[in-house]
């Protein structure tokens, strides 16, 4: 399946049921045609956001697009273990957003929202989360299909850090500036099926939460100066992925 990443990917939220023939929505139709340019012929995959795809070629008709599947529905190998970004809110929705999109390029599965001392709540409100949620989903499916990861990233509600079980995060780093060495070197246990990192707001954290993160996270101290909430989300979980690689987690 590494050999189509070269292909178009489109997303398909009924694959399973699709039949042979699959009509484009129209807003794919005009980003295939209009934006890609791909003429009719050319092959193109088809995924679900849950590990299923499908190779097809597109037919391009007057008043509709075409995918005609040539072989059939595959599946991606599922993965033995969850990668998990935990993330306190940042002050700007903008940012969050960002940070979805590097998620998808990154092959985290989940997303696991806080709320820290520090946190603009305001920003935050269920009617805000509740009304940017469709459009938050929409940039995790144009995120996939730009990066080719056939898995959508799964959003949970947002919680207070105190909620955080041990269980819930399972093998945990997070960025401190308390730690006294660069990135303590640490090992996972190849039991463990949920690795985490968790990233700070803005602010950083307060001495309770510091000392609570403590409890069921290692703190790591980058090689950096202080890094802002997008760019620390992304060393800290390539940190994660590098050091819990295992060959059986690519596809």
């Amino acid at each position: 399946m590494i050999l189509h990443r070269h292909l178009p990917w489109i997303y398909s939220q009924n694959l399973q049921t699709a039949n042979d023939c699959w009509v484009l929505p129209p807003e794919e139709a005009r980003h295939i045609t209009r934006v890609r340019r791909f003429q009719s012929e050319e092959a193109a995959v088809a995924f679900d956001g849950k590990g299923y795809m499908r190779i097809g070629r597109l037919h391009l008709e007057k008043q509709q697009t075409l995918l005609r599947f040539t072989e059939p529905l595959q599946q991606a190998p599922t993965l033995p273990i969850t990668f998990q970004l935990i993330l306190c809110l940042p002050n700007h929705v903008a940012t969050f957003e960002e940070i979805l999109r590097k998620m998808c390029e990154l092959g985290i599965q989940t997303l696991l929202p806080i709320y820290a001392q520090h946190t603009e709540k305001l920003h935050w409100t269920r009617k805000v989360w509740e009304q940017r949620s469709p459009r938050w989903r929409r940039i995790l499916i144009e995120a996939c299909k730009q990066a080719k990861n056939p898995l959508l990233p799964k959003i949970f509600p947002p919680c207070k850090i105190q909620q955080l079980s041990p269980i819930a995060v399972g093998f945990c780093i997070h960025g401190s500036l308390t730690a006294s060495t660069l990135s303590q070197p640490f090992l996972p246990s190849p039991k463990e099926k949920i690795y985490s990192a968790i990233v700070g707001c803005e602010g950083g954290f307060s001495e309770e939460e510091e000392a609570f993160l403590d409890k069921i996270s290692q703190k790591i101290c980058l090689p950096t100066s202080v890094l802002r909430i997008e760019t620390a989300a992304v060393s800290l979980l390539t940190l994660l992925k590098a050091k819990t690689f295992r060959p059986s987690c690519r596809w």
